[in-house]
């Protein structure tokens, strides 16, 4: 995967930094989620960033290295458990992405998907 760039006719509807990624397998946990007129991308974060730049530069951090896309169709929700529970995760086909959407995220994907 490569960068983040929108592609030809692809317009921004909507970009959420520091979108919460549960994982233990990499550094970071965080990243930037953009969701255009055609799809749904997640860029990582890397963890030093934040380290290194603090709370103070938080708006200006965010990842352009894609971790994952896809369609809008492809997309869709669950709710967490356990710790998680109040936090709705995106999935991919099924399969849970860990990477965690707020409320008005999902609500302008479910109105893209129909």
């Amino acid at each position: 995967m490569g960068r983040f760039e929108l592609l030809d006719g692809e317009k921004l509807l909507s970009e959420k930094r520091r979108a919460y990624w549960k994982n233990l397998k990499h550094a970071g946990n965080f990243g930037s989620l953009y969701l255009t007129n055609k799809r749904v991308v997640f860029c990582a974060t890397a963890g030093w960033k934040l380290l290194l730049f603090g709370q103070i530069f938080d708006s200006f951090i965010k990842s352009g290295n894609i971790r994952w896309e896809a369609a809008h169709e492809r997309v869709g929700h669950v709710k967490g458990t356990g710790l998680h529970s109040k936090l709705n995760f995106l999935t991919i086909d099924g399969d849970n992405t860990n990477v965690a959407a707020d409320e008005d995220f999902i609500n302008l994907l479910d109105t893209l998907k129909g």
